[in-house]
This record gives C-alpha cells, sequence and structure tokens, in this order.
C-alpha cells in the first residue's frame, strides 16, 4: 500500500462516515434515520467490494483486465489514445490511476464502488418520492431493505463498466424528475453512459423520448421541445451504436445475425452458459430476468442468486394485480421512461445474451428500473384505495 493507496482509502472512510450526512443532511434532504439507513448501505456496498476484488483475482474477469495492463500502459499506448467509447473508455479512467498514482486493484475497485453507491442514493431518492409509508409483503418492510439485496451491489462495487453505468442511469433519471433544474446532470449522464455503453444511452433518450409523447400531463410547448431534443439526440447516437455494433447496414437480417453472433460468442467456454438459441423469446426473458433459480445452481453465489430471483418473482406476478397499466397510465413521465427503458432493456439484453454471469452483470440497473415501478404501483394502488397520497 502507498501513500495515495491511503489517501483514497481515507476518502472512502470519510465519505461514509461523514460525507454522505453533511451533504444530505443540507435542506432537511433525507433525515437523520435515511442517513443512518445509507451509512448502513454503504458499509455494505463497500464490504460488497472487497469481496468483489478477491473473487475477480482468484476467478478471473474483465476488471483484471481493465487493471493489469501496466506493460501496454507503460510502452505501447499514450493515454489520450484510450478515450474511445466501451471497453477503451474504462482503460481510460484506470490508466493515471495504475501508471501514476499506482493505486492497488482492492483499492480501484473501491472508487469505483463509491461512483456505484452513488446511483444507489439516487435509487433511493427516486423511490422515496412516492413511498412514505412501510410496503409489507408478508409482514417484512420492503422498502429501503430491498436495496441490501447482495447482487444488486455485486457488480456495481468493483472496477468495470457496470459501476459507472448504473450510476449514469440512476443518475440521468434522478435529474428527469425536476429536468428545468438538474437538465446539465442529465447530460452529464448521458454523456458517460455513451462512453461506457452507447446503447445505453440511447435507450435512455428513445424511452425519454417515448415518455414524453405519451405522457398528458406535461404543456403542449414543452412537449415539443423536450420530444425535438430527444429526437435529435436518438439520430445521433443511432449512428454511434450502429457503429459501435459494427453493423453494416440496419436490416433484419444484420442485427439478428448480430444477436446470434453476441450469443454464441458468450457461449463458449463458458460454464453458465445457457443455451437460449431455441428458446421461444418469452423464456428468453424470463432467463434473463429470473435466473439462475433453484435448479440452475452450482455454488455458493448461485444459491443466493436464486433467492434473490425468486424474491424478485413474486414481487413481479404482484406487479401483474396491482392494475400495472393503470399504474402506467397515471405515472408523472420519468416513471413512464423507466418502465420503457426496462422494456427496452429486457428485449434487447434477453435476445443478445445466453450466459448467466453476463445477464447478472448487465441486469443490475434494469431490475432497479422494475423495482421502482414496482414501488410507484405499490404506492398507485394505495392511492386508489384510501384515496391519499402514499
Amino acid at each position: 500500500m502507498n501513500v495515495f493507496d491511503f489517501i483514497v482509502i481515507l476518502i472512502v472512510i470519510l465519505w461514509g462516515g461523514i460525507g454522505i450526512s453533511a451533504v444530505y443532511k443540507k435542506g432537511n434532504q433525507f433525515s437523520s434515520r435515511e442517513i443512518l439507513f445509507l451509512q448502513g448501505l454503504y458499509t455494505f456496498h463497500m464490504l460488497v467490494s472487497l469481496f468483489f476484488s478477491s473473487y475477480i483475482l482468484s476467478n478471473g474477469g474483465d476488471a483484471k483486465a481493465y487493471w493489469f495492463m501496466m506493460p501496454r500502459f507503460s510502452i505501447y499506448n499514450s493515454w489520450e489514445s484510450y478515450y474511445r467509447t466501451g471497453t477503451s473508455f474504462i482503460l481510460f479512467l484506470t490508466y493515471p490511476l495504475v501508471k501514476y498514482l499506482q493505486l492497488s486493484f482492492y483499492t480501484g475497485g473501491l472508487l469505483f464502488a463509491m461512483v456505484g453507491f452513488q446511483g444507489f442514493i439516487y435509487l433511493y431518492s427516486i423511490i422515496r418520492k412516492f413511498t412514505r409509508k412501510p410496503v409489507l409483503l408478508y409482514g417484512f418492510q420492503l422498502f429501503p431493505y430491498i436495496l441490501f439485496l447482495p447482487n444488486l451491489h455485486f457488480w456495481s462495487a468493483g472496477i468495470g463498466k457496470d459501476a459507472l453505468s448504473f450510476f449514469a442511469i440512476m443518475l440521468f433519471y434522478y435529474s428527469l424528475f425536476k429536468l428545468n433544474k438538474k437538465w446539465v446532470w442529465a447530460l452529464f449522464a448521458l454523456f458517460l453512459a455513451y462512453h461506457v455503453r452507447p446503447h445505453i444511452a440511447l435507450f435512455l433518450i428513445v424511452s425519454s423520448f417515448v415518455a414524453i409523447l405519451i405522457d398528458g400531463k406535461m404543456k403542449f410547448s414543452v412537449k415539443v421541445a423536450l420530444g425535438l431534443v430527444m429526437l435529435l439526440g436518438a439520430i445521433f447516437l443511432f449512428n454511434s451504436v450502429v457503429q459501435f455494433m459494427r453493423l453494416d447496414d440496419v436490416s433484419t437480417d444484420s442485427i439478428s445475425q448480430y444477436s446470434e453472433t453476441k450469443a454464441n460468442n458468450l457461449t463458449k467456454g463458458s460454464g453458465s452458459a445457457v443455451a437460449l438459441a431455441g428458446y421461444p423469446f418469452p423464456f428468453k426473458v424470463f432467463t434473463f430476468l429470473y435466473r439462475p433459480l433453484f435448479l440452475d445452481v452450482n455454488n455458493s453465489l448461485a444459491i443466493v442468486s436464486s433467492i434473490e430471483n425468486l424474491m424478485l418473482l413474486i414481487l413481479s406476478v404482484l406487479l401483474l394485480i396491482m392494475k400495472p397499466f393503470s399504474a402506467f397510465k397515471k405515472a408523472p413521465m420519468p416513471i413512464k421512461s423507466i418502465l420503457i427503458f426496462f422494456v427496452i432493456c429486457t428485449c434487447a439484453f434477453a435476445i443478445t445474451l445466453s450466459n448467466l454471469g453476463i445477464m447478472l452483470r448487465q441486469k443490475t440497473p434494469v431490475i432497479c428500473c422494475l423495482l421502482i415501478f414496482i414501488f410507484w404501483s405499490f404506492a398507485y394502488r394505495l392511492y386508489l384505495k384510501n384515496k391519499v397520497h402514499y
């Protein structure tokens, strides 16, 4: 451990112990009880980060490739040469941390985990906007304690695209609720999402564009202005995503071929592959959202994932009996966009992914979007029952 490791670890500790309280007590944004909960969640998130780093060092993963590249960093490429989208952007971020600061792998993981946890603060803030009374399921208070589900934290607590992508998505939707005041943060979220995963930025814009068009509560002039901005952004990002996916043309055949190639590549050499090629589309969606289940268990981590997925499956069934279409119709524009984003991502990833490990990585923000809509539906159902705001 060098002096920079010590400084980063000190910052991590101070942010959890003092920073969260100092920032979010300002203006009574969160109560003392909520601050205490977030500090506990932060501690849990950092412990998961340490476990993540240890697991990756023992079992391998993309995070090692992002970090242990000292020969390539020092000999072959300059720092600015990595400034591109996708994997190169992660290397662009880790380059100074590895070459100049020489941080350890664990310390780098804590830095990425801090960014990922900020996404949880935004997630918490979004849900609490309409969840002011306990949401109980069989006597268990779901929110906010459901945020302790380990798999929500695992991939957002270590080096890689997932922590940054999760942060960007949650920041975007947090900003969308007060777009007139936080539009700069929304643009920053799109900027970051584009650099990490261009298709995610496109999905965010498309989902918001559709939500703006169908929302009946916005003024027509505002709807037209925002719609035009979103449409222009979608057009710009569409070409970037096509180039990123290396499609020669945008036809049904080319997209189908890309999906098949992607699925085959993810299946090769993986013990967690699922043969999705012959699955009907609904089964692919179910696999993406709710597997592994107990029949897929091959290690202790899969058991934890199975328990979580069973909980999510139960919540999804409950959602179907809570008038989800009415809840969607009455939802504010950001909630509509969140559900549309969930549907787009679920369909896209169900088609292209065939490896349970990759699915678990990609689906964290998708599941969080589902949870947001589930809690909104709980709130709307209580409103219909009692005619009082939840």
